[in-house]
């Protein structure tokens, strides 16, 4: 449950970056302006690393969700079939001990 959350959280906050983007990228210096231009290379360059190391990390808890996901189900189905099975043979067992068959058409 854990790993959902923090994939949800994760992904809100990836969107957040991809919308304030535009907030960082137009402020951008005159070209003139040396100095201020290296800092706003830094930090839009800084805000770029970020945002991506975000999706990779949405990526690669989505995945780990996924795998957990089908863990529980496989067990799930495990579960499902042996209580079917175990309930089909008690069906046939009290068929058997009443004597009765199936209609013959």
């Amino acid at each position: 449950m854990r790993i959902r959350f923090w994939t949800s959280a994760l992904l809100g906050f990836g969107l957040t970056l991809v919308l304030a983007s535009p907030v960082v990228f137009m402020r951008r210096p005159d070209a003139h302006e040396t100095l201020e231009m290296q800092r706003w290379v830094v930090i839009a360059g800084l805000y770029v690393c970020v945002t991506a190391f975000v999706w990779v990390g949405v990526a690669a808890l989505a995945i780990l969700m996924i795998r957990s996901i089908r863990k529980d189900m496989a067990a799930e189905r495990e579960l499902n079939m042996r209580i079917l099975l175990e309930k089909t043979l008690a069906d046939h067992a009290t068929d058997s001990e009443n004597g009765s068959q199936a209609p013959s058409a």
